[in-house]
């Protein structure tokens, strides 16, 4: 991989935020006096990519009130994440050297130093001839239970194990399915050792042709995915993991929306001693800086 490589950024922004019970979509609600979105993007644009693709709702202007997104390539969104970042990818073209960042909008607290040290991973081990890419994630440092539904419940329950193929599958829908309001039974099958999984996050990086051939084949074989790194998983690769902080949140119910604003005032803070919370110079002098370059 050369110094001369382009990194850009995708940032699918076409869902609706169900789960978040809102009025718009939770991209666009306010936090710390802006809108998610344009914390997020105003982050991603300071890294100074080559490129940063804006996947939206086809029906969607609330973006053109975003001041920051004149600076962006605008995409239409797809039916699912995965469609929408394939219509993002119509925007970079697949030579060698191209890399895409995908990166939640509502990923608001996202650090550089953390975008940089994926990037620096991810160049590193490209020189290296490990080409699958990378994304952030944190380390899980509660104890990890596996559940599944009480015995009696699994009798009583209109849902059986035939409709589904098991009894953790059972659990999974439960709550949608249960004959009665009151919420199913849940006990403990077995606790997981914790030490082998890792919260993903984003960004998630990987070449340009490598994420389109990946989401392609999903698409062909109706795979549903729920990020990048599911899709370079089925083609046989493994993505590096890198370390990430857990202030990067995705905000998906409403107190995320306080969390998230408490992160960004902490992070104001360490700027006050710390200096920039980004390179002055941007994605290439991270690159530049991975490959041992002098200049």
């Amino acid at each position: 991989m050369s110094a001369a490589a382009k990194i850009s950024f995708i940032v699918p922004a076409a869902g609706k935020g169900l789960r978040m019970a809102a009025n718009v979509p939770k991209q666009y609600l306010r936090l710390a006096g802006q809108p998610v979105l344009q914390h997020t993007l105003e982050r991603l644009l300071a890294c100074k990519p080559d490129k940063l693709v804006l996947v939206v709702a086809k029906d969607d202007i609330a973006w053109q009130k975003i001041p920051c997104t004149e600076r962006c390539i605008i995409a239409e969104g797809g039916a699912s994440r995965a469609e929408s970042v394939l219509n993002g990818l119509q925007h970079l073209d697949d030579a060698v050297d191209n890399w895409v960042l995908v990166h939640d909008s509502v990923r608001p607290c996202v650090r550089a130093a953390d975008i940089q040290r994926l990037i620096s991973s991810v160049v590193a081990s490209s020189s290296q001839g490990f080409s699958a890419g990378g994304l952030l994630g944190t380390a899980i440092t509660d104890t990890l239970k596996h559940i599944q539904l009480h015995e009696s419940e699994l009798h009583e329950s209109e849902l059986h194990e035939s409709d589904f193929g098991d009894s953790d599958q059972v659990a999974k829908t439960s709550g949608a399915a249960a004959s009665n309001a009151a919420a199913p039974s849940t006990v403990v099958a077995k606790t997981l050792p914790r030490e082998a999984y890792w919260l993903a996050q984003t960004p998630q990086m990987f070449s340009t042709r490598l994420l389109r051939q990946a989401l392609n084949e999903t698409k062909r074989r109706a795979i549903t995915i729920t990020d990048e790194a599911s899709a370079i998983e089925q083609l046989g690769h493994q993505p590096l993991m890198v370390a990430g902080n857990p202030d990067n949140l995705k905000i998906t119910t409403q107190p995320d929306m306080l969390l998230a604003g408490f992160y960004l005032q902490q992070q104001q803070l360490e700027l006050a001693f710390e200096g920039q919370l980004t390179p002055a110079n941007g994605i290439q002098t991270m690159i530049s800086k991975s490959l041992g370059d002098s200049d």
